[in-house]
């Protein structure tokens, strides 16, 4: 069970028009296919290799759709995605449209004996400012000297592989006070003679996972705004105090700046020019 802010009601109650899966690759650079018949429907279809597709979440992404060319419906969506040096590819198709629901369908059925590891709903991060810093500090916390490549999940998880072998490591090696001390910072929790247990450790990857994706969620709506982002995380480290970081667009003249430390500015265009023009190659 997750909780959601507004903001990001707002934004899942526009996309959940069937329409809006067209929308979204139609809103991409892309290229048009010939036409095709798929699944017996006669389809127009679209392709896009576009980074700012899903508003640039899922990173490097190839995707083609297939449109019924009367409805203008989705009949078939195809989309290949990169994660950890993987190809994915992802199927929809045989989609069913304005079919009545009943919500008690949706009523989960908990076998007995089960229940969940989490102390009441999962809060979801707001999509902001703070919670973009936030995420970054966190891997700096764990002793990151770099920063993700891209601000996807992926990007973000990835730098997350060190920190689990640490504590394999004490837990392996007995280091019991090393141990407390990095569940405290790092965890939130308080150890005291046993091991942390299996329901602490899922509620605090829980809160990791979700801090994690404060970032990626809240570039994604830089992306969907269209409010000129850019993130520089290939050549800009937690040491460079004077490099930009991230920065999108407030206003006609001025952006705002999350330099490498973490600190923020906000900068007219010419001296975002000038910042920029200072990063390494």
């Amino acid at each position: 069970e997750m909780a959601f802010n507004e903001e990001m009601v707002r934004r899942q109650r526009g996309q959940r028009d069937a329409r809006a899966v067209v929308r979204h690759v139609l809103e991409c650079e892309y290229e048009q296919l010939d036409r095709r018949t798929v699944d017996g429907i006669a389809c127009e279809g679209f392709r896009t290799t576009d980074p700012t597709y899903a508003n640039g979440f899922l990173g490097d992404v190839r995707v083609e759709l297939w449109v019924d060319v009367d409805t203008y419906l989705p009949v078939r969506l195809e989309t290949e995605t990169l994660r950890d040096g993987t190809r994915f590819l992802t199927v929809s198709d045989q989609y069913e449209w304005d079919v009545a629901v009943d919500a008690r369908e949706f009523e989960p059925v908990i076998p007995e004996g089960y229940t969940s590891p989490m102390a009441g709903p999962v809060q979801m991060p707001a999509m902001d400012e703070p919670s973009l810093i936030e995420g970054l500090q966190m891997l700096r916390d764990f002793g990151a000297d770099t920063y993700p490549e891209a601000l996807t999940m992926q990007g973000m998880v990835a730098q997350m592989s060190g920190f689990k072998e640490r504590v394999m490591n004490m837990m392996r090696q007995g280091d019991r006070e090393g141990m407390k001390a990095f569940m405290k910072k790092h965890y939130d929790i308080d150890l005291g003679d046993e091991k942390p247990s299996m329901e602490q450790l899922t509620q605090a990857t829980m809160r990791i996972t979700l801090k994690l994706q404060g970032p990626c969620l809240f570039y994604a709506t830089l992306v969907q705004d269209r409010k000129d982002p850019a993130y520089h995380g290939k050549v800009v480290t937690p040491a460079d105090a004077g490099l930009p970081l991230v920065r999108w667009r407030i206003s006609e003249s001025e952006y705002r700046v999350i330099f490498g430390d973490l600190h923020a500015e906000t900068v007219d265009a010419q001296t975002l020019a000038e910042l920029e023009a200072a990063l390494p190659e």
